[in-house]
């Protein structure tokens, strides 16, 4: 069942996958693996999460997080998930209060991906304006980025110590650092970021007066877009 839902999963058959993984659920349920139905549940909330049915997911998440009781692993991975879902929802302080949880077992066991959850708290800091608690964060997920030689993440914490910077209408700052996030993004590939950068750029150029700096990274962010 798990790996029938998983091709049409890839192929974007979305509610064909659902049906195959809430059988699977159905399957393993009845024989007690817990564990294996927790997993499938996982990728059930994604599928609920993308198509904007946000009580669904949040019931499958929930109950996989019960299942994965016992491996500390895999309960971060849901509860970063259930984290994403509040910060779409825009409501920051409960996203903040999970990724907190999320990060603190990364701290133990992945201590390499810490900079992603410190990176969240940051951006969610960064929607309610607490810009310097924002600043602290996004300068802590740079330290561990910098210590594992995490290329994405310190990708990231540059284009987010950026963002910030922009909004305090620290100009020259935000403009160095978003500079280093797209040289970044530009080495390792990333499409979206290096879009985001671009974006920034166009901003931040227009508060500036540089419309015709502002249009050339505008478009370019518009011309990047239709080709990802």
């Amino acid at each position: 069942m798990n790996l029938i839902g998983n091709t049409y999963y890839l192929t974007g058959d979305l509610d064909s996958a659902l049906h195959f993984y809430e059988k699977g659920v159905e399957v393993l349920n009845e024989i007690g693996s817990k564990v294996k139905a927790a997993t499938l549940l996982v990728n059930i909330g994604s599928i609920y999460n993308a198509q904007g049915n946000v009580l669904k997911a949040l019931d499958a998440y929930h109950i996989s997080m019960k299942n994965f009781k016992n491996d500390s692993n895999k309960l971060g991975v849901v509860i970063n998930n259930i984290a994403g879902i509040y910060f779409r929802q825009k409501d920051f302080n409960k996203a903040i209060e999970l990724y907190t949880k999320s990060v603190g077992i990364n701290s133990r066991l992945n201590p390499s991906n810490v900079a992603y959850g410190l990176n969240n708290i940051g951006s969610c800091l960064l929607e309610l304006k607490e810009y310097e608690k924002s600043l602290y964060k996004f300068n802590e997920a740079l330290s561990y980025g910098l210590e594992y030689n995490d290329k994405k993440g310190i990708g990231l914490s540059y284009q987010n110590i950026g963002l910030v910077n922009l909004e305090l209408d620290q100009y020259e700052i935000a403009h160095d650092f978003l500079l280093k996030a797209l040289k970044v993004f530009e080495e390792i590939g990333l499409k979206k970021n290096i879009i985001g950068c671009q974006n920034s750029f166009g901003e931040l150029f227009y508060e500036l007066g540089d419309y015709k700096q502002s249009n050339y990274y505008l478009i370019r962010s518009l011309k990047d877009s239709k080709e990802l």
